[in-house]
């Protein structure tokens, strides 16, 4: 690009916003750029690179009204400000950065926002933050024989949706989410219309009670973890809030089966599920966790569910920051919650079968006793060959954390000075590497350590 025109202080810019930074992208444009001359250009190399980018459109007019305000202020210049491709604070940054140099620069009184319209919620508050707005220029294309472009032009809309990232999350991700959420509530059992109720109660209850700032807050923390990778976190919440939903459905359960509940001693059932709790708390607690209508999930089934959901978080976390030998306590829990989730039935009828003149549901066609024995077996087996692959498959990791600590447990360290700190007494490992040591209870990580004379030394003490 050709040497940017000279500009001294001005009354009025006129600024043109491209937060995704298409120019830079498209047409290796880095802003901000300045000038009329200098916008003409990189609205022409834009319109060569994608003639359909909106920001060509939005360029050229805040060239037409760069001349069209000329005569009214003592002075204007126009100024392209471009953000990235990462839209959002990454982006926003950008703009504020380069918005501050040309303020600085042209000492304006104010600015003329030209835009598409698309983003104007997010960009005016920014730039209100820095100076005075003293108007706002709304850009819409003209469609020419809309009907008969009208599926190519969707076409390409969701082509440039699903490469913008933040785009996409809102256009595809959110409803996908809500359809995904719609199947499995109607698979447990729940309507859409209660869940939606639900919501609604709980936002009046935290609005009326003064709590809506902190539930908002609540919500954003949840998403604030995603983006800086403690995904665990919203996994953990989505499981306390189907513990919560297990524990609803086995108080319905056993409130349901209190006619088939005898007292000790007496021919009358419980008045209510704490009495219940109170004469036959096995029995009890055996229809609190086990005992379903139709074809709902039992509340263990809820809770098992909640323990994959959290365990799966865990496993998705420790795998992002490498720390690949702790999904293996994560795979025996899910492990475990599929063969107890097997055995539902075997522990209900078994238990059914000791509570035997304490109940009206009888044990008919098989052995309890042999059928829960039966399953042990078979859980106690998969268990054990689990064991082994599992030891196979994470082999390579257990052996070099070993051959680590061997490396480095019980040497001793010193100072920069040569004063005896004590000897390692634990190796931190991530990723297959050391990260850091610890002698007795203090820490110290391995950019701080060197090695000298079969020593360990310390640099940073």
């Amino acid at each position: 690009m050709p040497k940017k025109e000279k500009a001294g202080r001005v009354e009025a810019l006129i600024l043109c916003i491209d937060r995704d930074d298409d120019l830079g992208k498209k047409a290796g444009v880095r802003g901000p750029v300045i000038g009329e001359r200098e916008n003409f250009r990189a609205a022409q190399a834009l319109g060569v690179a994608d003639p359909e980018d909106s920001d060509v459109n939005a360029i050229f007019a805040a060239i037409k009204t760069k001349r069209e305000v000329s005569h009214l202020y003592k002075g204007t210049e126009i100024v392209t400000l471009t953000g990235d491709k990462e839209v959002g604070v990454k982006s926003d940054q950008k703009i504020r950065n380069q918005l501050l140099r040309v303020l600085d620069r042209f000492k304006p009184e104010g600015v003329i926002v030209v835009s598409d319209g698309t983003e104007d919620d997010k960009i005016l508050p920014l730039i209100q933050s820095e100076t005075k707005i003293l108007g706002v220029n709304t850009v819409t294309v003209k469609l020419s024989r809309p009907l008969e472009s009208a599926y190519f032009r969707l076409q390409d809309f969701f082509k440039k949706v699903g490469e913008n990232p933040h785009q996409a999350r809102v256009l595809f991700g959110i409803p996908g989410a809500l359809i995904f959420l719609i199947v499995l509530l109607s698979y447990i059992g729940i309507s859409m219309v209660d869940l939606i109720l639900a919501t609604l109660g709980i936002y009046l209850l935290a609005k009326g009670f003064g709590y809506d700032e902190q539930l908002f807050n609540g919500l954003s923390e949840v998403k604030n973890s995603l983006v800086r990778g403690n995904i665990y976190k919203v996994f953990n919440l989505i499981g306390v809030f189907i513990i919560a939903l297990a524990l609803i459905t086995g108080y319905l359960q056993l409130q349901k089966n209190l006619d088939a509940i005898y007292r000790p001693g007496s021919l009358a059932n419980p008045r209510d599920v704490g009495d219940a709790f109170i004469s036959q708390p096995l029995l009890s607690l055996n229809f609190f966790l086990f005992s379903a209508s139709g074809v709902a999930l039992t509340s263990m089934d809820l809770l098992l569910a909640a323990l994959v959901v959290i365990a799966v978080g865990f496993i998705i976390h420790n795998f992002l920051m490498h720390e690949y030998l702790k999904i293996k306590r994560y795979i025996y829990v899910i492990l475990l919650a599929i063969l107890i989730g097997n055995m539902e039935r075997g522990i209900y009828w078994f238990i059914i079968n000791l509570s035997e003149g304490s109940t009206t549901i009888t044990v008919e066609g098989f052995d309890p006793v042999q059928n829960l024995m039966i399953s042990l077996l078979i859980a106690f087996v998969v268990l054990l060959i689990s064991h082994y692959l599992l030891k196979i498959v994470f082999f390579d990791y257990i052996e070099k954390k070993r051959e680590l600590e061997r490396a480095y447990i019980g040497r001793e360290v010193v100072d920069k000075t040569g004063k005896r700190l004590g000897s390692v007494s634990k190796v931190s490992v991530k990723g297959g590497a050391v990260v850091g040591i610890s002698i007795k209870r203090r820490y110290y990580p391995i950019e701080e350590i060197s090695e000298r004379g079969g020593r360990l030394v310390v640099e940073g003490s």
